[in-house]
C-alpha cells in the first residue's frame, strides 16, 4: 500500500490511481475504497478501514441505547 502524507508528495506520484480518504486524510489506492455509483469517480469518500471503524462505533452506541431501555410491563 502506498501512503502519502502530503498533497505535494501525492501530486508528484500521480502515476498511482487513488484518492485521499475523507476521514484519515491519507492518499490511498482505489483498491482500499468501496465502490459506489453515487459518486463521480465510483468510489466512497472514506476508505474501507475508516468505514469499518465508524460502523463499529455506531454498533456500540446502538447497543448502549438498547440496554438502557426498560420494559414497560416489568420495569
Amino acid at each position: 500500500m502506498t501512503i502519502f502524507h502530503s498533497k505535494t508528495e501525492m501530486n508528484t506520484q500521480r502515476k498511482i490511481d487513488g484518492k485521499c480518504c475523507s476521514k484519515c486524510s491519507i492518499f490511498k489506492e482505489y483498491k482500499y475504497f468501496n465502490k459506489t455509483k453515487k459518486i463521480k469517480d465510483g468510489y466512497r469518500s472514506a476508505c474501507k478501514r475508516c468505514l469499518s471503524k465508524l460502523e463499529e462505533k455506531r454498533a456500540n452506541k446502538t447497543k448502549a441505547i438498547i440496554i438502557k431501555q426498560k420494559c414497560n410491563k416489568c420495569n
